[in-house]
């Protein structure tokens, strides 16, 4: 299985790809995850020839055959901008032609960030928001979300004290991305990895994201 994921920091942060390559790589599941992302990054800017990322992201093509295509949008962009964002995933879907795409639904900012004050939004309508943005460009395009915000909303339910956010109330903390990954692979494989060693988290925490994964993420 042959992977490509674009996006931003939300897709970067801790090197997320390499996280879910290793969970694949310790499971025996044949998969190779290549990532373009850039800090900021909206999705239509793949398809702008005068990007410094889009040239790269067209050679990728012609070298490998992607059987899933993994696209992550800036962090509010979904909800402020969708007729944008929509645009961004058809024209990446269109450039990379790949056998399947999933969407990755990012979570709503942590309470007290000034973002969720400027909307009027909460943490939770904004996880709600982005959640149905995703699935609404997901069915134009024949694809399929990992509700990874979903999930972050779950686990902070049912075990606050897990810290999924950075300092900053938007990137993912190192466990955030694990939440991250872990999403991405059931989405991808259709259940929960055995072996989850190479997370290097503590194993009551592990067990406790992929026992709320398992009930988010189909």
């Amino acid at each position: 299985m042959k992977i490509l994921m674009l996006g931003n920091s939300y897709t970067y942060f801790f090197d997320m790809p390499k996280i879910l390559q290793g969970l694949f790589d310790a499971n025996g599941v044949d998969a190779q995850v290549d990532s373009i992302t850039a800090g900021g990054r909206v999705l239509w800017q793949n398809l702008d020839e005068n990007d410094a990322l889009h040239a790269e992201v067209v050679e990728k093509c012609k070298n490998t055959a992607y059987d899933v295509l993994i696209l992550q949008e800036q962090s509010s962009n979904a909800m402020e901008y969708y007729r944008e964002f929509l645009h961004g995933v058809c024209g990446c879907v269109e450039l990379v032609k790949p056998a399947r795409t999933v969407l990755y639904a990012t979570w709503g900012r942590k309470e007290g960030c000034d973002l969720l004050d400027e909307f009027g939004w909460t943490n939770q309508s904004m996880t709600e928001g982005l959640a149905a943005s995703y699935d609404a460009a997901a069915r134009k395009v024949g694809g399929t979300c990992a509700h990874v915000g979903k999930s972050f909303f779950e686990i902070r339910k049912a075990y606050p004290e897990i810290e999924l956010y950075d300092p900053d109330l938007s990137h993912p903390s190192y466990a955030g991305s694990c939440v991250a990954a872990l999403a991405l692979y059931k989405k991808l494989v259709g259940n929960l990895p055995i072996n989850v060693a190479s997370l290097n988290l503590q194993a009551a925490d592990a067990a406790h994201l992929c026992e709320v994964i398992d009930r988010v993420v189909d």
